[in-house]
């Protein structure tokens, strides 16, 4: 399982969750808002997380550091063999895909240190193991997560 870092994304009032483990090695991050944020395990339970259409909508916030400036695709699946096994996105209230892709863009010339951010919900078949894939111009990151059952 992953490990997140509070460290690597600013603590600032336009990232949702800005104070929450981030995770990924960049430039591209995200977090497990549903997350107990008391262990930086990528761990946490679906209990109270809502139930839609046959699966939890966890939200899930993404941000990218300032100097990046490209396309962003994110992809993810179950890795423990459960049934449903992949994991779908929405973003901005759009039709759930199996594919996220987000643009990050150039550096903001008023202010060079501000991130990109997108607020978006991860639709997670139940419990189990995930694998997030992050693609990227700087290369490809894999971030593994673990959904527990509802109490």
């Amino acid at each position: 399982m992953t490990e997140g870092d509070r460290d690597h994304v600013p603590h600032v009032g336009y990232i949702f969750c800005s104070g929450c483990f981030w995770f990924g090695k960049g430039p591209v991050f995200f977090a497990l808002s549903w997350a107990d944020q008391k262990s930086d395990e990528a761990r946490f339970a679906l209990t109270g997380v809502p139930y839609e259409e046959h699966t939890y909508r966890a939200k899930t916030p993404w941000v990218s550091r300032a100097d990046y400036e490209g396309p962003i695709l994110i992809r993810g699946r179950r890795l423990d063999g459960g049934g449903g096994g992949k994991l779908r996105f929405s973003y901005n209230g759009l039709k759930l895909t199996e594919e996220l892709g987000l643009d990050a863009p150039a550096r903001d010339r008023a202010d060079p240190s501000h991130w990109s951010f997108w607020p978006t919900s991860m639709y997670v078949p139940g419990a189990g193991c995930y694998g997030v894939q992050i693609d990227t111009n700087d290369g490809t990151d894999l971030i593994i997560f673990e959904a527990t059952g509802p109490a």
